[in-house]
């Protein structure tokens, strides 16, 4: 038989032809798995030291404990914490002014008009602040219950050493507190109680308060409408007092014997050296006494005696104790404005004005 010359594919050569491809096919999938598989390496182990130190997790527990024990001390020593929860608990918001001056010196709160439950609050805060030394709480309206929760964080807080009340309704009530407060601590330095109207069963509690004190340097007891019985009170205070150096009893209404009283305790007081008993009523009587005080007193080296009734006429019984008066610099004797001045930076100028006789 002739051979097939006119192209046809026998099914030989087509069985052999679908052979061929799955070969192919074969070959170009065992090579794809071959590429997919990932690429080993060797590497050689490492035979030397690293200066990276590995983060256990027994440093990092340690350093988490260190981190929380700061901020509870931090807590502690400032009270922000302390007050945001107080405040929540007492229903009060939280007051910017408080939370910014936690971590100074001084503490402004002048002015704010301060409810109890945020004076519970600031209490609350203030107990265990070790930062804050002065306490500015000057026109807040507080009254005698208010004044509690003040004595209670001074009681434990022995940081705060100058308390400023000035202008708040402490009143007799409140007078009461803080004579307790004055028996009980010994860090306060600097007390001011300007119209705070004590008045004179107020000032026997302050004064009562103050007797046996050593802290107390500087005490502001004007505009309180202190009168004869509250000047002797006063004048028992210094006579026994020997700490406070610098008294403000301007604006006050002592007069009479309490003049007397206040102004013959610098006979025995050691300590004073400024003293402010500007308008009030020392008149005769009391200048009096001031002259024979100034003759035993050794301390006193500025004395205001501004609108006090004081004439030429109680002028000599002044320059008797000046003249013998050592530690006296400054004396301020102006008065009313339809009188003479007399006003002497150096009191020598005075004994000059004075015959020598007198």
């Amino acid at each position: 038989m002739a051979p097939n010359t006119t192209g046809n594919v026998t099914p030989d050569s087509k069985k052999s032809k679908s052979l061929n491809r799955i070969r192919s096919v074969g070959k170009a999938l065992t090579v794809k798995k071959i590429l997919k598989q990932p690429i080993k390496t060797e590497t050689p182990e490492d035979d030397y030291d690293t200066d990276l130190e590995i983060d256990t997790s027994e440093d990092y527990n340690s350093r988490q404990k260190e981190h929380r024990m700061a901020i509870s001390r931090q807590d502690t020593d400032i009270g922000h914490h302390s007050y945001e929860e107080a405040c929540a608990k007492f229903g009060s918001i939280p007051l910017r002014r408080v939370l910014s001056q936690l971590w100074s010196t001084h503490m402004n709160l002048q002015h704010l008009g301060l409810n109890i439950n945020e004076m519970k609050a600031l209490s609350v805060a203030l107990m265990h602040n070790t930062r804050i030394e002065e306490l500015d709480l000057d026109d807040n309206g507080l009254n005698g219950k208010c004044v509690n929760y003040v004595a209670d964080l001074l009681k434990t807080n022995y940081f705060i050493t100058k308390l400023n009340l000035n202008n708040n309704d402490i009143g007799e009530k409140g007078a009461v507190v803080i004579s307790e407060t004055l028996q009980t601590t010994n860090w306060l330095t600097h007390v001011s109680l300007s119209g705070t109207h004590l008045g004179d069963d107020g000032m026997a509690y302050i004064a009562n308060g103050l007797e046996e004190n050593m802290t107390v340097q500087w005490l502001d007891l004007s505009h309180n409408t202190i009168g004869v019985n509250g000047g002797l009170h006063i004048g028992r205070l210094l006579g026994k007092n020997n700490t406070i150096e610098y008294i403000d009893l301007s604006w006050n209404q002592i007069r009479l014997a309490g003049a007397v009283a206040v102004c013959k305790s610098l006979q025995k007081n050691k300590g004073l050296s400024m003293m402010n008993v500007s308008w009030n009523g020392l008149s005769f009587e009391g200048s009096l006494a001031v002259g024979e005080a100034l003759k035993s007193n050794k301390m006193l080296a500025t004395l205001d005696l501004t609108n006090n009734r004081i004439n030429w006429e109680c002028i000599p019984y002044i320059g008797r104790g000046l003249r013998v008066n050592k530690s006296l610099q400054v004396l301020e004797v102006i008065t009313d404005t339809n009188l003479q001045h007399v006003h002497f930076i150096n009191c020598s100028i005075l004994l000059i004005r004075i015959p020598n006789g007198a």
